[in-house]
C-alpha cells in the first residue's frame, strides 16, 4: 500500500494531552527498494553540518550583508532643498568610479533604451518632485515607470487629492514595498500617484508622535516605521500586544495589513488600534473611533483614503505576571515581583527518523513541544528545519521584573536609560533611518557566486589567504559541496537559524521589545497559508512528508530541495476587519458544522477536528515556507504548487484518503456519505471533509497556478493566479458579506480616486490590470533565465530586443 498516501503520523484522539491526525496527500512507492529509506539515510548524513562549514558559512553572509548595506546606503539620495509647491528635490548621490571606456559605451546604449516614461497627467497631480521614478516592490516582483512622491505637509496631501480628482488619477498609499502581490498597484496600472508618508508630519493637533502612560495607548504618524514605535513607548515600560516579526515595516503598511500579529490570546497587530486619523476624498481629516468604523479601516489597504496616524493600546509592564490558575477557585494566580518583558529562546533537536515509525514518532514530538510553549508563553515564532531535524522557538512572556519607566511604582531609572539609547540607536541607524520608506535591505544571492560562499578559510574573497578553495563534498566524491543541493540547502537551512539567534539574543540584551532585529534579508519567494491549530499535526506532517519525497527525488516532475525553514506562530483573530479574509475560528466552526450537521451531528467541527489540549491557543496556526532565491531553485514554483495543493486538501479523516472513490462533499442524494473508518466498498464513494484551510496572506505569496502568457514558456507557476483559492477568500462564514459591505463605505466616502492595486479582483472584479502580471513593460530588461527559450515571452508586448522589452 502507498505508504504516503495514507502516511500516518498521529497520536490517537484519545490521549489525554494531544490530538493529531496527520495524512500526506501524495503517494510513495514501498515496493520500489531504490526509494525504501532513501530519505532517511541522505538526511542522516546532512543532519549534522560540519562546525568549520557553518562558520564560513556565517562570516559570508554576513560580509555579503555588510556589502549590500553598503550599496543601499550609496543608492540613497541626497535632500538638496524644496522642490516648487514643497516636496523634497533629490539629487543622486555622487559615486567616485573607475572610468571604463568599453563599459560607458554599453551603458549609453542601454539608456538609450532604458527611456523612462510616466502618465502624461501624474505630474498634474502632485506638482511634487518625485523621490523615485519607478515604483517597485522590494523584491521587484512589481516594477513599474510610476513616480513616487513623499509630501510633507498636511496641505501637500490635500492638494494631492484634489488635482487627482481633476485630472483623473488614482491615489495609492505605499508602506515600506513588502508586499508581494500589486497591493499598492499592478505593473500595468496607469495614472497612479504612488504616495509616501515616510516625510510627513501632521499639524492637526493632539495627533503629534506621544505615549499617554495613564491610558496605556500612543499615537504615532503612519509613515513611521515600527522601529520608531518602539523608542516611543520602550523606555516608557511598555511593548506592543502583539507584534511584526520584525520592525522595519511601516505602520500604516501593517495596519492597512493583515500580514502580521499573534500570539496566544491575540490576533493581527491591526486589532490593537483604537483610533486613526485619516484623510478622505473630500480634502478633510476625521478621527475613527467607533468600532463599527475602525472595522472597515483596519486592513482596508488604502482603498478608502489616507491613514495619516493611528492611536494603538499598547501593554504596561508594571502590570503583574499570571504565573499559573489556583486549582481550586480557578482564579489567576499573581507574582507581584514580574511583569517585564522576557525574551528567550530555544532549540530542540530531535533524533533523525530512520523509519516509519520513528518519523511518527518525530512529528508527534514537534506538536507536542509547540503545544507546550503556546501554552506557557504569550507569543511564539517557531521554525522546523526538517534537515537537522530541530525545532526552534523564539519566544516571549512576562516573567521579567516589573517596570513603569523612569518613574512610578517600579522605576528603573538605569533601564528607561537602557532601553532609550538602544531603541534609538536601531531607530536612527543609517541602515533603518528610512526603513518605513526603503524596507530594509535586500541581499539578492543571484549576484554572488555560490562557492564563494563555501571557501575554507582563511580562502576566498573574504578570508585573508588564497582564492576561494571550496569545501569538499561530504556525499558525492569529487565534487564540491557548494555543488550538491542537498547540503547547500541543509547549510543554508541551518546558517539562517543561526542568524536568528544571534539577531534574538542582540534584541534581548538591547531594546528587549519583542522583534527581530533584522536589517538585512534574503531575496526570497514565500507560500503562506492559515489553518486552525488543532490541525497542526495534519499540517506539519504534510509539509514533511512532501519534505521526504524531495529528499529522495520521488515527487514527480520536481528536483528541488527547501532551502528554508518551515515557519509558524499561533494567532487568534478577532472580527475587527472588514477586508480581512481570515474569519475568526468561531466563524469557521459555525460554517463547517452548517454544512455538515446533517451527517457528523450539531457539533461537526469538535468531533472532526477535536480542540487542543487545555491551555494550548485554539485558533489558526499561520504557516509559510520560504524558498530563498537563486539557490538550486529552478523548480520551487512546482514544489509550491504541489504543498499548496496538499495543505488544501487535508482530510479530517487521514485514515481515508482521497481518490476516485473518497471525495470531499457528501451528498446524500447522490448516496455520498461519510467515510467512516476506512475504505468504501467497491463501487461506492463516500465523503470525507477537509481541514478548513485558508491559502491566503495578503502581502505574501500565495495562489500558485498556471500563467497562460508565462508558465508554458517557465514551466514555471505563478503565485496569485489560482482562481479557485482567488473566488474563495471572501466566501466563507461573515466574510461574504465583506465584500458588498465594504463598497457601499468606498460609495458613502466617495473615494473612487482611491481605488487600485490588487483588491480590486474583489472590490470590483471587472476592473482592468487588477491582476497579477509577471511579463515586463515596455523599456524594462528582459533577461531571465528561465526566459532563456523564449525571451519574447518576458515581455507584455512579446518583443524582447538586446534584452530590452520593446
Amino acid at each position: 500500500m502507498a505508504f504516503y498516501a495514507l502516511l500516518l503520523f498521529f497520536v490517537t484522539r484519545s490521549s489525554p494531552s494531544i490530538a493529531v491526525a496527520v495524512a500526506a496527500t501524495t503517494t510513495y512507492d514501498d515496493n520500489n527498494d531504490s526509494n525504501n529509506n532513501k530519505e532517511y539515510l541522505l538526511l542522516s548524513k546532512v543532519s549534522k553540518i560540519n562546525e568549520e562549514v557553518r562558520q564560513a558559512l556565517l562570516a559570508s553572509i554576513a560580509s555579503k550583508s555588510n556589502d549590500s548595506k553598503k550599496k543601499h546606503l550609496d543608492g540613497y539620495y541626497e535632500d538638496i532643498g524644496s522642490g516648487p509647491n514643497g516636496g523634497r528635490l533629490l539629487a543622486p548621490k555622487k559615486k567616485k568610479e573607475k572610468k571604463n571606456k568599453k563599459d560607458d559605451e554599453k551603458k549609453k546604449k542601454l539608456n538609450k533604451k532604458l527611456k523612462r516614461r510616466t502618465p502624461d497627467n501624474t505630474n498634474a497631480c502632485t506638482k511634487l518632485v518625485a523621490e523615485e521614478q519607478t515604483w517597485k516592490t522590494w523584491k521587484f516582483d512589481v516594477t513599474t515607470f510610476t513616480p513616487v512622491f513623499r509630501p510633507k505637509t498636511d496641505n501637500e496631501l490635500k492638494n494631492i487629492i484634489k488635482s487627482s480628482i481633476k485630472n483623473g488619477c488614482t491615489i495609492r498609499m505605499m508602506g515600506s514595498r513588502h508586499s508581494s502581490d500589486g497591493l499598492v498597484m499592478q505593473r500595468t496600472e496607469t495614472g497612479v500617484v504612488v504616495i509616501s508618508l515616510a516625510s510627513h508630519i501632521t499639524s492637526v493637533e493632539g495627533w503629534d508622535d506621544s505615549i499617554n502612560t495613564q491610558d496605556a495607548t500612543f499615537r504615532i504618524g503612519a509613515g513611521k516605521s515600527w522601529y520608531d514605535v518602539s523608542a516611543l513607548i520602550r523606555p516608557h515600560g511598555f511593548v506592543l500586544f502583539s507584534r511584526t516579526s520584525s520592525a522595519f515595516f511601516s505602520v500604516g503598511g501593517v495596519i492597512s495589513n493583515m500580514a502580521h500579529g499573534g500570539g496566544r490570546d491575540v490576533g493581527f497587530v491591526h486589532d490593537d488600534v483604537t483610533k486613526m486619523l485619516v484623510l478622505t476624498s473630500n480634502g478633510e481629516f476625521q478621527v475613527i473611533d467607533s468600532h463599527d468604523e475602525l472595522k472597515f479601516w483596519r486592513n482596508s489597504l488604502g482603498q478608502l483614503g489616507m491613514i495619516v496616524a493611528i492611536e494603538m493600546n499598547i501593554r504596561s509592564e508594571s502590570i503583574p505576571f499570571v504565573a499559573g490558575i489556583d486549582p481550586n477557585t480557578g482564579q489567576a494566580i499573581f507574582d507581584e515581583e514580574k511583569g517585564g518583558l522576557r525574551m528567550s529562546r530555544e532549540t530542540t533537536v530531535f533524533e533523525q527518523p530512520t523509519d516509519r515509525i520513528s518519523t511518527i514518532g518525530l512529528i508527534t514530538n514537534i506538536v507536542k513541544k509547540a503545544y507546550e510553549t503556546a501554552a506557557t508563553y504569550d507569543s511564539s515564532q517557531f521554525f522546523f528545519n526538517g534537515y537537522t531535524p530541530s525545532l526552534t522557538e523564539y519566544r516571549t512572556d512576562f516573567s521579567g521584573p516589573r517596570f513603569s519607566g523612569g518613574t512610578g511604582p517600579f522605576a528603573d531609572p538605569e533601564k528607561e536609560a537602557q532601553y532609550a539609547a538602544a531603541t534609538n540607536d536601531i531607530a536612527n541607524a543609517d541602515i533603518n533611518a528610512d526603513a518605513a520608506f526603503t524596507g530594509g535591505v535586500l541581499l539578492q544571492l543571484s549576484k554572488i557566486p555560490i562557492c564563494e560562499l563555501f571557501c575554507i578559510p582563511p580562502s576566498g574573497p573574504e578570508g585573508d589567504g588564497p582564492p576561494c578553495i571550496s569545501f569538499p563534498s561530504s556525499l558525492v566524491p569529487e565534487k564540491l559541496l557548494c555543488e550538491v543541493p542537498i547540503e547547500v540547502s541543509a547549510a543554508i537551512s541551518t546558517a539562517v537559524t543561526n542568524a536568528l539567534d544571534f539577531a534574538w539574543d542582540s534584541a534581548a540584551a538591547g531594546p528587549n521589545d519583542g522583534f527581530l532585529p533584522l536589517d538585512v534579508i534574503l531575496d526570497f519567494d514565500s507560500l503562506a497559508f492559515f489553518i486552525p491549530t488543532r490541525s497542526l499535526g495534519s499540517t506539519i506532517g504534510t509539509f514533511y512528508g512532501i519534505f521526504a519525497q524531495a529528499v529522495s527525488s520521488t515527487l514527480p516532475g520536481i528536483n528541488y530541495l527547501p532551502n528554508s525553514l518551515l515557519e509558524f506562530r499561533f494567532i487568534n483573530p478577532k472580527e475587527t476587519a472588514t477586508l480581512n479574509p481570515i474569519p475568526t475560528l468561531k466563524e469557521t466552526e459555525s460554517a463547517f458544522n452548517e454544512e455538515y450537521a446533517s451527517f457528523f451531528g450539531p457539533d461537526a467541527f469538535n468531533t472532526l477536528l477535536p480542540p487542543p489540549p487545555p491551555g494550548v491557543p485554539d485558533g489558526y496556526t499561520a504557516v509559510e515556507l520560504l524558498n530563498i532565491r537563486d539557490l538550486f531553485d529552478e523548480d520551487y514554483s512546482k514544489f509550491f504548487l504541489s504543498l499548496q495543493r496538499a495543505w488544501s486538501s487535508m482530510p479530517t479523516n487521514p485514515l481515508v484518503p482521497y481518490g476516485d472513490n473518497v471525495v470531499k462533499e457528501c451528498n446524500a442524494a447522490l448516496g455520498i456519505v461519510p467515510c467512516g473508518k476506512s475504505f468504501p466498498l467497491p463501487g461506492t464513494t463516500c465523503c470525507n471533509p477537509p481541514i478548513p484551510a485558508y491559502g491566503i496572506h495578503l502581502g505574501k505569496g500565495w495562489g500558485y497556478g498556471f500563467d497562460a502568457e508565462t508558465t508554458p514558456v517557465t514551466e514555471d507557476f505563478v503565485p496569485f493566479q489560482d482562481s479557485e483559492i482567488v473566488n474563495s477568500i471572501y466566501a466563507t462564514a461573515s466574510k461574504k458579506d465583506s465584500v458588498a459591505k465594504f463598497n457601499e463605505k468606498v460609495q458613502e466616502l466617495k473615494a473612487d480616486v482611491f481605488s487600485g492595486g490588487a483588491t480590486l479582483r474583489w472590490l470590483q472584479p471587472s476592473a482592468p490590470d487588477s491582476g497579477f502580471e509577471p511579463r515586463k513593460l515596455n523599456g524594462q530588461i528582459c533577461d531571465a533565465l528561465n526566459f532563456e527559450n523564449d525571451p519574447n515571452a518576458e515581455c507584455i508586448n512579446n518583443n524582447c530586443s538586446d534584452n530590452v522589452c520593446t
